[in-house]
């Protein structure tokens, strides 16, 4: 019998075993991490430094038990006091049961952060980044040919060992889609009526004019942090994000899903010398959408079911780890 593969999560969970004993096994001794007087941080907070991160997401349970790991590596560099600038590249693995497993390179991002005090107390956050189109390669690569920008804005408070934060941003296109020369009409109801998403194997040239739209997104994500000792700190996150899927929506999904996406995280941090990881827990909450009373009658009469925001949910829970290496 042929060999089983190793399942991704089980890869995920070895590199979380290997971070702790690290950060355990790490001389105390080194330099601190230089931060607020406070000690207080959580990954939007992070005081501007020359770092190294790598950023590891798994997230099952989404349409049609859909899996989506990712791996992302991202190397900031500061170049005033409070203003930094950055550059990411990842992977993307996504799975389906019956399916065959597929990894593509994920789109690249160029941006900048911004962490000013105002006061002791206050700090204003910033930032803006660049996603670059993922170009023509299909194999290789996500099919999201399309240029984005981000840009958000934040105030934080910080106190003791506490701090709170409130941001709020969006993302916006800056260039659109592909025509799809090469999509049949066929299969563009065919993806419509079976995946909302923009991702999906055996079909290429998916994410075209004809079968997607490009919006604007809006989003708000509130935190409070505790730093419980100088190595481990404690927190929680609020996210609020419109409309469901970000910047991508599906034509014929578009109906059928929520309008907006709400996510509550447990964020825990450790820090031990120059090196910092900070995990999470973050579990997405479902919202049915609003059905007027003819419209329920209408499903009633012809037999079928109203919308259910969980068939096409993003996923079902994430666990989310970040390794930041200062040099």
């Amino acid at each position: 019998m042929p060999a089983e593969k190793r399942p991704v999560a089980s890869c995920a969970a070895a590199g979380l075993w290997l971070l702790s004993i690290l950060f355990l096994l790490w001389p105390a001794g080194l330099p601190g991490h230089h931060g607020s007087s406070t000690g207080a941080s959580s990954g939007r907070v992070r005081v501007i430094e020359n770092s190294l991160s790598f950023h590891m997401e798994s997230a099952p349970g989404g349409w049609l038990d859909l899996r989506t790991d990712q791996a992302h590596a991202q190397i900031e560099q500061a170049i005033l006091p409070y203003l930094s600038l950055y550059g990411r590249s990842g992977m993307r693995y996504r799975s389906w049961p019956g399916r065959p497993e597929e990894i593509r390179q994920d789109r690249d991002r160029l941006g900048s952060r911004l962490v000013l005090p105002l006061q002791p107390q206050w700090l204003l956050l910033g930032h803006l980044s660049l996603g670059l189109a993922s170009g023509a390669d299909r194999k290789k690569r996500v099919d999201q040919n399309f240029y984005d920008g981000t840009a958000e804005t934040g105030i934080a408070y910080r106190k003791e060992r506490w701090l709170a934060a409130l941001v709020v941003g969006g993302s916006f296109p800056l260039s659109a889609l592909r025509p799809g020369y090469y999509v049949e009409q066929w299969m563009i109801a065919e993806l419509g009526a079976l995946h909302p998403h923009e991702w999906l194997p055996g079909f290429q040239e998916t994410v075209v004019q004809e079968t997607f739209l490009l919006k604007k997104t809006t989003q708000w994500e509130g935190s409070l942090f505790y730093q419980t000792n100088p190595w481990l700190g404690l927190g929680f996150s609020a996210l609020y994000r419109r409309p469901y899927g970000g910047l991508l929506v599906n034509r014929s999904a578009a109906g059928r899903l929520p309008s907006i996406f709400r996510e509550i995280s447990l964020i825990a941090t450790l820090t031990r010398g120059p090196l910092r990881v900070e995990m999470s827990y973050a579990y997405p909450l479902f919202r049915g959408s609003n059905i007027s009373d003819d419209d329920r009658l209408l499903y009633y009469i012809t037999g079928n079911r109203p919308p259910n925001p969980t068939e096409y949910r993003l996923y079902s829970h994430a666990w989310r780890v970040t390794l930041y290496m200062r040099y």
